[in-house]
């Protein structure tokens, strides 16, 4: 699929056959409080069969915009940037 628009990168919080939903913290500032707060944000991205067993739960991925592929799903996973290590 070909990337355009947005990147973001994220932790990954969990992982279904063909997707991953992903979150992120980003900065808000109330102009009333003048100040920031935290909010959090998930997003659905496809998971290409050539690296879906290269990511697991916890991992930071990078995830670009795509065309519409379902109803939920405008991203896809471009790539692993940290892998989670393993309990043992």
């Amino acid at each position: 699929l070909k990337a355009r628009g947005r990147s973001f990168d994220g932790a990954v919080i969990k992982k279904l056959p063909g997707r991953v939903t992903i979150q992120f913290e980003r900065m808000i500032k109330i102009p009333k409080y003048e100040r920031y707060e935290k909010r959090k944000t998930k997003i659905h991205a496809r998971l290409p069969d050539c690296i879906k067993h290269d990511v697991d739960v916890g991992d930071l991925i990078s995830i670009d915009e795509t065309r519409p592929i379902s109803k939920t799903i405008h991203f896809v996973v471009s790539k692993v940037i940290k892998k989670v290590e393993a309990k043992e």
